[in-house]
């Protein structure tokens, strides 16, 4: 369960992978794969790298960060449409997800391990409606 962080730190390594010389590589790796820095801190850092170097590699960067914006807009769209669909415990469990998700006070590890504790105590039928909305989203492509 990649958090959209790890994500977006996957995106910019691929993009940029040709652009950014070793030692960037490696200072972006490190930021993005820093384990004790919040979510807000590392997305803090990555935007002061990338307007360290400037240029286009920061125009490059603006312009990733915004279709990731769209596509994470597009994703909670669609989410809301098939919420509809789901039952009130679902739909619960979806409600505290969201809350782990979008609270940047937390590093990516303690997210990951609230997201696997919520996750881990669902009933049957919940999971099944989970994985009928995996099987929607798993085909989503997010650049």
């Amino acid at each position: 369960m990649a958090s959209d962080l790890k994500l977006a730190g996957q995106i910019y390594l691929l993009s940029f992978k040709k652009d950014l010389d070793e030692l960037h590589l490696k200072q972006l790796l490190v930021i993005i794969n820093d384990k004790t820095s919040t979510k807000q801190q590392i997305k803090d850092n990555i935007q002061t790298f990338f307007e360290g170097i400037g240029g286009e590699i920061f125009v490059k960067f603006n312009k990733i960060q915004t279709k990731l914006l769209f596509k994470q807009g597009i994703y909670a769209s669609k989410i809301l449409s098939c919420k509809n669909e789901l039952s009130e415990e679902a739909k619960a469990i979806l409600e505290k997800a969201s809350k782990i998700k979008n609270d940047f006070s937390l590093t990516p590890e303690q997210e990951k391990r609230k997201l696997l504790e919520l996750f881990g105590s669902l009933s049957d039928s919940v999971k099944s409606e989970f994985k009928i909305l995996a099987q929607i989203f798993g085909k989503e492509k997010w650049i």
